[in-house]
This record gives C-alpha cells, structure tokens and sequence, in this order.
C-alpha cells in the first residue's frame, strides 16, 4: 500500500467538530518518469454537505544517461592519433547531474583524455557530451582504459556509475628498408 493512500485511509472514522481541521501529510517519490493520481472520497453523515473528495496529482521525473564505448583506428607505435569521442548522452524529463568522471583503470599511459570539466555539473535533456581523448602508444598490442561516470540517472535522485570503454591496437613500427 502507498504511504499516501495509508495517510487517507487514516481518516476513516474520524470524528470533525465545526471549526477542526485536520493537517494531513503526504510524499511523493516516483520511480518512473510518469503522470501520478490518487483520489480519496469522503462521506460525511452532514446531509447539507456534499462528498468530500482529496485529489493528489504529480508528474514523476527522471534523468537518463547512455554511456558509449570508443575504439580508435589501428596505428603503429609512436604515431599518435587525436579524436573527439562521443562519452555519453542525456535523456528523460530532468537535467542529469554528474558528479564526477574518472578514468579508473587500464593503461593510462596510452592515452590522454580531460575529465574534470565533467565534474560536478548539471546536464539538460537530450544533450550529447563529447570529450577530446588522444591515443599515444608506445609499446605495441592492445590498450584500453576504463572510463566511470558517476551520475544521479536512477530514481529519487540516487547516484550509480557507468562505465565508457576507450580502447586502440598498436603494431609494431617496421624496421626494415626495402
């Protein structure tokens, strides 16, 4: 049962004399970005006064982000290449707050990508955020990094992290002549 439906139920039965009144308190936490109706009917044992009727209505809102992973083209080792990647977008009915992103973990050293714009800020909806990100390879193989977001796109504002995946192949540089 919803904690605002108890709230009214609790009503049932309750004796008013003229001039009470009566503070009734109610929540609203949704967890979906939807329309909200709840409606409580009264009867009074008053024949002059009509059927009482307390009517709640909200709109549930919710902040959704989409993280997407990101691949460079092969290169050779010590031939850097500079892109600008599509990190994530925004979506839903409320700006999306990111708190913070880091690159958590892989080889760091093969790439060179600024975060800290990212912290701390409010994104509206339907936005795209791209970052500039540079990989810089010096051994041959594969390299990666992992990327977390964390951001309030959850339901009563909790926070979660995502995850962007930044990876590239270097080969080995050819030291033969021809």
């Amino acid at each position: 049962t919803m904690p605002n439906a108890i709230e009214i139920a609790s009503l049932d039965g309750k004796l008013f004399y003229p001039g009470d009144s009566q503070d009734i308190n109610f929540s609203f936490a949704p967890d979906t970005p939807e329309s909200y109706h709840l409606v409580g009917n009264f009867e009074t044992d008053w024949d002059l006064h009509p059927e009482l009727k307390i009517e709640l209505t909200g709109e549930g809102t919710l902040p959704t982000i989409k993280t997407y992973n990101f691949r460079f083209d092969t290169t050779k080792v010590s031939h850097d290449i500079d892109s600008v990647m599509l990190a994530f977008t925004t979506s839903g009915n409320e700006d999306l707050t990111i708190d913070k992103v880091v690159v958590r973990s892989g080889d760091v050293q093969s790439f060179d990508i600024r975060t800290d714009s990212l912290a701390g800020i409010k994104i509206p909806s339907g936005e795209n955020i791209n970052m500039p990100v540079s990989f810089r390879p010096r051994r041959a193989g594969e390299h990666s990094i992992i990327i977390e977001v964390t951001h309030d796109g959850n339901p009563n504002y909790q926070r979660s992290i995502d995850t962007i995946i930044v990876s590239g192949y270097a080969l080995p540089i050819d030291t033969l002549s021809y």
